[in-house]
């Protein structure tokens, strides 16, 4: 039995008649949203990628070693998490819904668009699915690269406010996670004394060093201006206060072609619990704790208190 006798004898769906997914030059497949684990079905595989699959079925483990994790849509949802992104991703699936998928097939680098069809529900959850890769492409597709431009800022490479936002609404695991408001003291005299040049090179430069240093369960963002935000994951209060003190020491012995510059920060952390804050909370509390280390005479940093 093929797979679309099978489509038919086990699930009445009548291949012929499904216009979304005909016999032509693309790779299609179908799978009961259901079961688990999910097998799909291949209906027509026409296209050349995928070449080491065999058989007329396959598992999502047997396309892992295809894609690759390090990519321009990775870049803005997390490297770290972007097989299992993917996953979450199918499981969410409404009536009509689409994935950008990047693969590496015997050395050729593929963006593949892949559109997923809900034909049958069964209790008000999708049981039969058709997909289909829609679209094949050697280079980035340009929604990619207006998403990246959207979510990274342009002059230093971190992640932007908006990501910031996203990541949070997005977030699931809370163990251990604080947030770090940074704002730079001292920053509008580089601007002042040296130029706007300088100053852009000084964010630049402090970025890089953000970059050349990361580290799993840290994220860095550029809120705007002169102000960041590092959000950590699976850190204890200690952990978060030596990191703190770090940033501080680093930010004051940045140098620019070799000249000190005199700047300092001024960070305000604060505890981020899923169930007691949202987005805005969590920026407004950290803030205000910013500016309570900005006043303080000892610490450059403090620990918003309710």
């Amino acid at each position: 039995m093929n797979n679309i006798e099978r489509l038919k004898e086990e699930h009445g769906v009548d291949f012929i008649e499904e216009f979304v997914i005909n016999d032509d030059e693309h790779f299609t497949f179908y799978f009961d949203f259901q079961a688990s684990p999910r097998r799909f079905y291949i209906t027509s595989r026409k296209q050349s990628f995928f070449k080491g699959l065999s058989g007329d079925s396959f598992t999502f483990e047997d396309i892992i070693p295809y894609i690759i994790k390090d990519n321009k849509l990775a870049e803005v949802e997390g490297k770290m998490t972007f097989i299992e992104d993917i996953k979450k991703k199918v499981d969410r699936l409404t009536k009509e819904s689409y994935i950008f998928l990047p693969i590496n097939d015997e050395g050729t680098d593929y963006w593949l668009t892949v559109g997923f069809y809900v034909h049958t529900y069964e209790d008000d959850m999708p049981k039969i699915v058709f997909s289909r890769v829609n679209r094949v492409q050697t280079t980035t597709p340009d929604e990619i690269r207006y998403y990246q431009l959207a979510h990274q800022d342009p002059a230093t490479k971190l992640f932007t406010r908006e990501t910031l936002r996203k990541h949070i609404l997005m977030q699931e695991n809370f163990n251990g996670s604080w947030g770090l408001y940074i704002d730079i003291d001292g920053f509008k005299s580089i601007n002042d004394t040296h130029g706007h040049k300088v100053g852009d090179m000084f964010l630049a430069q402090l970025a890089q060093v953000f970059i050349n240093d990361w580290e799993k369960d840290v994220i860095y963002y550029r809120l705007g201006g002169d102000e960041f935000f590092v959000r950590v994951n699976n850190h204890t209060k200690d952990e978060v206060e030596l990191r703190a003190k770090r940033l501080v020491s680093t930010i004051e012995q940045i140098e620019i072609e070799g000249f000190p510059i005199d700047v300092s920060a001024s960070i305000g952390i604060v505890h981020i619990d899923g169930n007691a804050r949202g987005y805005d909370e969590i920026l407004d509390d950290s803030d205000k704790a910013m500016y309570q280390a900005k006043e303080s005479k000892s610490e450059r940093y403090q620990f918003y208190q309710d």
